[in-house]
């Protein structure tokens, strides 16, 4: 088992305050990402559940996460954290996420 000090950074998470169809459909209102060292311990689920009361205060709801459909580890994560897979959708031409080097597809997930 690895030890971890308390200044180590294991990853990032952010909350996008707010609701629009960007964030509904293809960014999400959670992002996060774990650092290789610490993935397989359930890490970004906890952090998922750490934020929903704060999501939950500020109006957000239901919350929607997105990811690619091939990354599994970020999918089971999300079950993990209890969301439920709605549906995947195809990214817009003219969206920020494919012209920065995002992928074509995202999974929706609802919390």
């Amino acid at each position: 088992m690895m030890s971890v000090s308390r200044e180590e950074e294991m990853g990032t998470i952010n909350l996008r305050i707010g609701s629009t169809v960007h964030l509904e459909r293809y960014a999400g209102h959670i992002g996060y990402g774990v650092h290789p060292p610490h993935r397989g311990r359930h890490y970004a689920a906890r952090s998922v559940n750490l934020l929903l009361p704060l999501a939950y205060r500020h109006g957000i709801s239901p919350i929607w996460i997105t990811c690619d459909p091939e990354n599994g580890a970020s999918r089971r994560s999300l079950e993990i954290a209890g969301a439920e897979f709605v549906e995947i959708v195809d990214v817009p031409e003219d969206c920020g996420i494919r012209k920065y080097g995002g992928k074509l597809r995202k999974c929706r997930y609802r919390l």
